[in-house]
């Protein structure tokens, strides 16, 4: 039998170096700091967003926000060929191949506001920052729109979100009627919801209809009848077996009158806040695809992927050469409970354990409040 594969880490270096337009970068601090800029910004965490970043500028630390733009782009291995590209250099050269200008020229000229081999730069610049500035903007203002949304959808106000989503994202919620299918950088992960417009749309419905049933009023109670006939209607002629069986069970919910105590546990299940988390998050990730960013962060994707390979590599009995593992790096090595030939191999082998990221942070966890609590005493 061949042996088996032996996982290897990338050699335990802290930081890689790259050099651009005369700047040296530290690309492994840049990237994490580039990693946490943009998670952040994907999850809406506008107020944190802002502090880091103040906290980098404060201390003069070259920031890199989610776009690759910053005080100092930091190129990340994604995006060099965009980040290497430097449009004053680019017309410098242009401008310094040009024959120069006679001396005879009228005088006049000068006090024109046009672009000369001097102020170029300038001009290139103070327009770079403008459109930066203006790009910013309309960043806070989709993150807060963003924001509302979901916060209306966790609040239980379906309608809000709904006409938000209506009159700022409309190809969220109604297919496009254009024959030409319009390009995307980005292609949703296999593993995320369906972000197709009537899905979006009827769960969104669906979701209103559950909304209505917790009030008891009589004229709560005719809303939801007329809701739950429309519904029932529609996803009819959907012919969807997923959302016929899940009907089935939501729109059983209306034979009791207090559905979030008396309904069985399968049913009540559709009105717990994780419900309405799980279609605010599938709601906000479809915003995102339509605006042509990622519906998903760099830091969820990682985690996945991580998760797969430690997972594929436990699976296969793949040892773990614990050498390989960069000087400060904990690995995900749960402790291993009970016996059987899978438990005596991790400890004599010590193979590639499983990933469970949850189970991974909560020990973090536990560990830094033991710490704390030994600083204290």
């Amino acid at each position: 039998m061949a042996p088996a594969p032996r996982v290897r880490l990338p050699p335990a270096t802290t930081t890689s170096q790259s050099t651009s337009a005369g700047k040296t970068y530290d690309l492994a601090a840049g990237n994490l700091r580039q990693l946490v800029l943009e998670y952040l910004e994907h999850n809406c965490y506008g107020g944190t967003l802002r502090a880091l970043q103040g906290e980098l500028d404060a201390h003069g630390i070259s920031r890199v926000d989610v776009k690759g733009k910053g005080k100092e782009t930091v190129p990340s291995p994604m995006d060099v060929d965009l980040v290497m590209f430097d449009p004053a250099a680019s017309y410098q050269l242009e401008i310094s191949s040009l024959p120069p200008l006679p001396d005879d020229h009228d005088d006049d000229m000068l006090d024109m506001n046009l672009p000369t081999h001097a102020n170029l730069n300038d001009t290139i610049m103070e327009e770079d920052d403008e459109d930066a500035s203006n790009s910013a903007d309309d960043d806070r203002s989709r993150m807060a729109l963003r924001t509302e949304i979901r916060n209306a959808i966790l609040s239980g106000d379906i309608a809000h979100a709904t006409s938000l989503l209506e009159t700022h994202f409309p190809s969220v919620i109604r297919p496009s009627t254009s024959t030409k299918p319009r390009p995307q950088s980005h292609t949703p992960p296999a593993w995320l919801p369906s972000l197709a417009p009537p899905h979006i749309s009827l769960n969104l419905r669906i979701q209103a209809f559950i909304e209505s049933l917790r009030s008891s009023s009589s004229t709560s109670i005719t809303h939801s009848l007329a809701l739950g006939r429309a519904l029932n209607a529609e996803i009819g002629l959907l012919k969807d077996a997923h959302y016929t069986a899940e009907w089935a069970l939501v729109g059983a919910l209306l034979a009791y009158s207090d559905p979030e105590t008396e309904a069985p546990v399968s049913m009540r299940r559709y009105m717990t806040r994780e419900r309405k988390e799980a279609v605010a998050a599938q709601v906000d990730r479809a915003v995102l695809w339509s605006l042509d960013l990622p519906p998903a962060s760099k830091l969820e994707c990682a985690v996945r992927q991580n998760m797969a390979v430690w997972s594929a590599s436990h699976d296969l009995k793949v040892p773990l050469d614990e050498s390989a593992i960069p000087p400060g790096i904990d690995p995900p090595i749960p402790p291993v409970e009970g016996g059987g030939m899978d438990a005596e191999m991790v400890r004599a082998q010590k193979l590639v354990p499983l990933f469970d990221f949850h189970e991974w942070m909560g020990r973090k966890a536990v560990v830094k409040s033991g710490k704390d609590a030994r600083r204290s005493a």
